[in-house]
This record gives structure tokens, sequence and C-alpha cells, in this order.
């Protein structure tokens, strides 16, 4: 036979050392387990009081960060206040530069618009020129075109009237 038998009783050896060895394992994971986690709860409690620590110190830049905005706060009214009287002064001389400057952009754009009407027109005889050039090639090309249509079809009927053999 190609496989030997094994006695029941080494059998039963076997298993009851494979089940203590089972045994050894299973307490050596619970072991492991038991640690992986102490050491997960352990982390995790340093991250919480490590939380807490960032909580306190956000809370207190905060607190700082009001005070600042407060004191911010007053000088920005008083600038502002200071910039509403010398606003107040300036607007005359802006309404006025402004004006200037709307004249002469009005002025600039009747200027383009002039420019811009006597280029269209320039351009449109341009194309005018150019269409008529064209319509006379192709008038000429058409004619020589029909010239030689009626060449070859008269060739073609000349040819017709002669047999000829397909060896020639």
């Amino acid at each position: 036979m190609g496989a030997e038998m094994i006695p029941l009783r080494e059998a039963m050896l076997l298993e009851a050392s494979f089940e203590r060895e089972l045994d050894v394992e299973r307490g050596a994971h619970r072991e492991l387990e038991e640690r992986i986690l102490r050491e997960v709860d352990a982390r995790c409690h340093a991250v919480r009081l490590e939380i807490a620590r960032e909580k306190k110190l956000r809370e207190e830049a905060e607190e700082r960060a009001a005070g600042e905005i407060a004191q911010a706060h007053a000088s920005i009214a008083e600038v502002l206040a200071n910039d509403r009287r010398n606003r107040d002064g300036r607007n005359d001389q802006l309404r006025q530069q402004q004006e200037e400057e709307l004249q002469r952009l009005r002025e600039a754009l009747e200027r383009e618009k002039q420019m811009r009407a006597q280029s269209e027109a320039d351009m449109l005889h341009t194309i005018e020129e150019l269409c008529t050039r064209v319509r006379a090639e192709l008038a000429l090309e058409r004619k020589q075109r029909e010239a030689l249509e009626a060449m070859v079809l008269k060739v073609l009927d000349s040819g017709k009237s002669e047999p000829r053999s397909p060896w020639s």
C-alpha cells in the first residue's frame, strides 16, 4: 500500500499535542491582542491629551485675536473717517478729470469709427475686385474645359467609326 497507517493511539497523541500547541498559540494570540489594545488605548489617550492641549491653545489664540480685532476695528473706524473727509474734498477734482477723460475717449472713439469705416470700404472694394478676377478666371477655365471636352468627344467619335482590334 502507498500510505502508511498511523495507529489510533499515536493519532490521538498527535491530536492532543496539536491541541496543546493550538491552545498555546491561542493564548499567545490573546496576549498579543491585549498588548496591542493597551498600546492603542495609550496612543489614543495621548492623542486626546494633545487635542485638548491644541484646543486650549486655539481658544487662547482666538481670545487674543478678538482683542486685536477690536483694536483694529477702532483704528480702522478712525482711518475711514479721515478718508471720508479727504474723499469729499477730492470728488470734485476727480469728476472734472473724468469728464475730460470721457471727452478724449469720445473723440478717440469717433476717430476709430471713421478709420474702421474707411478700412471696411477698402476691404470691400478689394474683395469685389478679387471676386471679379476669380469669376473671370472661372469663366476662362470653363471655356477651356468645354473646348477640351469637345475635342475629346470629337476624337472619341472619330475613333468609334473605325473598327479597332483589341491587339493593336
